[in-house]
Parts: structure tokens; sequence; C-alpha cells
């Protein structure tokens, strides 16, 4: 027997059952010195000279019941852990003896028997927890009457966070009994809030051993208070952690007077900054106008608006809709604020201030028509202050600037200054925008702002060429809209367009970064997958088809139902060696998903 070995005191007088364990404990991974007796008398006298770290005893023995040696016996010898083996049919006199202090019980079959050797381990680590928090929690019963001498509140739980300890000081402050709390979750007298920053503060005792800090808790009444917490690690006399110990102190009224003060230092603030608004607007101004003359693109001329915007409207939320390709959509370029609007795309037609050309407001919804864009919002903007302005240049229209405002806010008074921001940037933006036009007019489809066709050929080229050099896949889809003439003749090409920008959004929100979406022709689009193994990439079809059929569309404030798509899909090299043969290989098996009966997804044949 090797010190290391873990040493077993097995009680049983039947030998084929003895020779069964044992040959189970020798061919386990585990260590094990087996100790045999037969009788109760024999395990007595042994227990007298030697400490086993297990005992395995048959529940009927020819000299006893084997439940005499339970722990719950108060022998000292047996303050050991307990495996009762009981034969078929003795299960409810199991069930006694584990309620009487054994920690397991094995029916003898020879099944159970073989497993014999993961229960004693099993039932090891189980025993050492329980010995270890019993230790803990003597050890704390020991401390209690110093921790009860201290005023302010003591709390300690053990590792998990756990109650193991609740002073009177505690009883105090939180409202709860010690009878009430013992063996609960710490958590509950933390503000819901905080709990993500309570396993923090918990990992850094932990490595660090100390943790100071103010935190909302809980009262058992519900209501909430401030506290000053202290919290440290509690150790045995080895030096061990076995908890942690809070001690808490209310705070609760310094920290009212400090939030008193900040409100007024808040107030004063407010009123320095209204005399100063002018001024600062006028500088804003002037700083925006420079960054827009010197903007190279328009995406840096909305980045630059919108920054601006959030400065000089600080009270303010909004957003900038741009007019989309097809010249009918507003759709959403930037917003700022606490509370921006939640129409992400809209008909222009449904705004006022875009049908009259200027600017328009309105203070009270009740008492003046409001535009169907913000009528049809289901925030609470829909019956707040606000207004839109117009974005125009050379006589064509670019955009909408929209501002909300709080329900006591005057929003009369933003209407010169965003007039004026409006005239500024939209002559930067014009500018930008035929520059950016003329670039995006060769390789983007106008109006579903995916790639188009000449941009799919040359991607697909270049990631061919790759995909030879490094030995990887590359897959096509070809994807068909099904029946989108009669989708058109039932709700109108109008429509029609919408639910082509919808798929084109769709594509471009649910491919990866390095997918390559575009619209080929029609109702046609492609998708081209690097990297995509075929089976992945007939999954991923399959989501977007599903995904496809289940969109909502919005249109004048209706909701309209998708149209299902049709896919197929091949595969470099499997399906084709070149561009041209890939195409005709996917363009084939969206052909055969048609001819099969529309709304599937069609895998090319091998060539």
């Amino acid at each position: 027997m090797e010190d290391s070995s873990i040493q077993i005191l097995l009680v049983d007088n039947e030998q084929s059952h003895v020779e069964l364990i044992q040959d189970a404990f020798d061919k386990s991974q585990n260590r094990f010195f087996i100790k045999v007796v037969t009788s109760l008398k024999d395990a007595r006298e042994y227990l007298h000279e030697a400490e086993p770290d297990l005992i395995i005893i048959d529940l009927n023995l020819p000299d006893g019941a084997g439940t005499e040696l339970l722990p719950t016996s108060k022998l000292d010898y047996c303050d050991r852990p307990v495996i009762i083996l009981t034969s078929q049919g003795d299960e409810q006199a199991a069930v006694e003896a584990i309620k009487a202090g054994a920690l397991d019980y094995i029916v003898k079959s020879r099944e159970n028997l073989l497993r014999l050797p993961n229960a004693a381990i099993h039932v090891l680590r189980e025993w050492r927890h329980i010995h270890a928090r019993q230790k803990a929690e003597k050890q704390i019963r020991f401390q209690a009457e110093i921790l009860d001498s201290v005023r302010e509140s003591v709390i300690v739980t053990d590792l998990e966070g756990f109650i193991i300890y609740w002073g009177k000081g505690a009883e105090d402050l939180y409202g709860y009994l010690t009878t009430e709390v013992m063996g609960n979750s710490i958590e509950f007298i933390m503000d819901p809030v905080d709990f993500d920053d309570y396993e923090n503060r918990t990992r850094q005792v932990l490595e660090s051993g100390s943790w100071n800090g103010e935190y909302k808790h809980l009262h058992k009444d519900g209501s909430t208070f401030w506290c000053d917490t202290n919290i440290s690690l509690a150790t045995d006399d080895a030096g061990k952690p076995f908890g942690v110990i809070s001690i808490n102190r209310d705070i609760t009224k310094r920290m009212n007077t400090e939030e008193a003060l900040r409100e007024t230092n808040q107030e004063l603030t407010l009123v320095v900054k209204s005399l100063q608004r002018r001024n600062r607007q006028i500088t804003l101004l002037n700083e925006m106008g420079d960054l827009l003359q010197s903007c190279l693109s328009i995406t840096d001329a909305y980045t630059v608006l919108g920054e601006y915007a959030d400065k000089l409207f600080p009270e303010l939320s909004g957003a900038l809709y741009t007019l989309t390709p097809s010249k009918n959509l507003l759709e959403i370029a930037g917003v700022w604020g606490k509370n921006p609007p939640e129409v992400k795309v809209f008909d222009k037609n449904s705004c006022w201030a875009m049908r009259r050309g200027r600017v328009y407001s309105v203070s009270n919804a009740r008492m003046r028509v409001q535009c169907r864009h913000i009528s049809s919002s289901s925030s609470e903007n829909q019956f707040s202050p606000y207004l839109c302005s117009p974005m125009t240049a050379h006589g064509e229209s670019l955009g909408l600037l929209h501002l909300v405002a709080s329900p006591d806010e005057n929003i009369t008074e933003w209407e010169q200054l965003i007039t004026t921001i409006s005239e500024r940037a939209s002559l930067a933006i014009s500018n930008l925008k035929l520059r950016e036009e003329l670039r995006l007019q060769s390789i983007v489809d106008p109006l579903t702002g995916l790639f188009n066709r000449r941009y799919f050929e040359k991607t697909l080229e270049r990631e061919l060429s790759r995909a030879k050099r490094h030995g990887n896949p590359v897959c096509v889809f070809m994807l068909d809209i099904d029946n989108l003439k009669d989708y058109n003749d039932k709700f109108g090409h109008a429509v029609g367009d919408v639910l082509l920008y919808e798929i084109g959004c769709y594509l471009k929100e649910n491919v990866r970064g390095e997918d390559v979406a575009c619209r080929y022709a029609g109702d046609e689009f492609t998708l081209i997958l690097p990297d995509a193994p075929l089976q992945s990439a007939k999954r991923r079809a399959e989501e977007l088809c599903s995904g496809i059929n289940n969109l909502r569309i919005l249109y004048q404030d209706k909701q309209l139902s998708s149209s299902s798509v049709s896919i197929g899909i091949a595969c470099f090299p499997t399906h084709g060696r070149n561009a041209a043969q890939l195409v005709k290989a996917a363009d084939k098996a969206l052909y055969y998903a048609k001819d099969a009966g529309r709304n599937r997804v069609w895998v090319s044949s091998s060539q």
C-alpha cells in the first residue's frame, strides 16, 4: 500500500461480491487499498486501529445491520463517509440509511458493483466538500461574538456567495432576521443593476484579497439605500480562503446631500449655458461650414453634420434622412440624442416638409396635422414636439433634417437654426453627391444598393484566382424572386421596388463580412461566398431563403408579406473551374429549383 492510495474498508460476507468489487477497484485508474472484513465486530475492531477514507458496508450482515456504523450512531471511530450495499428489494431500507447519514447506496448487481469505484470517488468528493463547509461554519460561529460587537453590518458568505453568517448590524440595516437569510444567496440584497459589478467585485476579492466601494443595496421593504462596502477574504488557520466577509455602512444621507448639490450645480450651469448658447451656435456653424467644404465624401459630410447637430441641439434628439437612389424613399443616415426617431425608411410624400419644401413644425400633436412617418411610429416620439426641415440644393431634394423635443420644449425656437444648417449642409452635400454618384454609378445598383453585375464579375474572377492559389472553395448563389410579376400586379410596382430594396437590405445585413451580395439582373441576385464549404453554403442559403420568405414589407402604413425566393448553388472547383462555368452551373441549379416548385435551394450536380 502506498501513501497516496485511497483506503477503503469493505464489510461484506458474500465472497463472490467481494471478489467482484476487488476486481473493479483493481482495474480503476485510481489507486485503492481495500481492507475486507465480514462482520460488524471485525469492522469495529479495525476502525479502532485505522482511519480508512471510505466505508462500504452491506446492509445485512450476520451480526447486525450495516447502519450501525453510520455517522449518526455517534461513534467516534465512524466519522467517515459510508456507502450502503443492498440486495434487490432492500431499496427502501437503503433510502432510510441515506436519511440516517449514508452518502450513497448501491443495489448489489454485477453492473452496479463494477461502477462502484466511480461512486466511491464521487462520495469522497462530496464528503470532503461537506467536511470543509462544516469546518468553515464552525470557525464562523467561533468568531460570531466578536463580529456581533461591530456596529456596522457584517455579512459572511461562502466562496459561492451563500450566507453563512448574518450579524445583528445586518439585521438592523436590511430588515431581515438571521433565520430568514441563512443559506440564501447574497444577491437578494443587491440592486439588480449591480449584479454584473457584484460578480466583478467577487472576482477582484478572490484575486487581491479585498475590495472597497459604494453601491446601492435593497432593504426588506423594497427600498434602496447607499452602502459603503468593505469586502475581504475569510481564511482558516492554514490561511486557506473559505468565505468572504462584507462590512457595510449606510451612507444614504451623505449620497443624497451630494446628489442635491449636483442638481443645484446643474441648474446654475444651465443658466450660464443659456446665456452663452447663441455665441456658441455661431462658432459651431462656422466650424461646421469649414469642415463641410473640406469633406471628400458624402459619408464624411453626414458624419460632420451628425456631430455638429448633436452639439447645436444638445437638448434635442434627431436624425438625418437622405433620399434613396429611387428618389421616392427617405432612409436614415445618422442619429443623435437620447431618443432618436425609430422609423428607418419612409415615403418622402409622408412628410409635410418634403411636400411643401420648407420647415414644418408640430408643437402639439393634438392641435396640428402630423407627418405620417411620425403618426405611424409606435415610440413615445409619436406625441413629442418635432420639426422637419427639407434639404435642397439647385432645386433638387437631398434629404431631411428631423428634430424631436421633450414635451415641455418649445420646438419653434429652433426653426431658424435648423434652416441655416439645412442650407449650408445641402450645398456641400449636393457637390459631394454629384462626385459620389459618378463613382458609384459604375459599380452599385441604384435601387437595392447592392453591387451590380459588373462588380460581381470582376470580384468573382479575383476570388477564384485567390482560391486557386490557396486551394480554398468558393460558392456562388443565384437567387431569384419567385413570381415577382404577380407580386407587382397585386401590389403595384412601387411595392415591388420596396420588396427589391428590402431583400437587398436583408442580404447586406445577413452575409459575412467577406461575402459579396450583388443584384445580377431584374429580380435576380447573386452572392459570392469565399472559403465557404458546400454544406455550410447550403445551410446559409436555406437560412436566407427562409428569412426572405418571412420578411414583412412596410408600405404606406401597411404591412405586406414578402415573396419567396429560389436559390441555385455552385461551388468551385466541384461545379466549375472558371467564372463562366460556375455562374452557368449556379444558374442551371436555380432553374431546377424553380422547376421543382420554387421556394427552395438546389445544389448543382458535379461535372
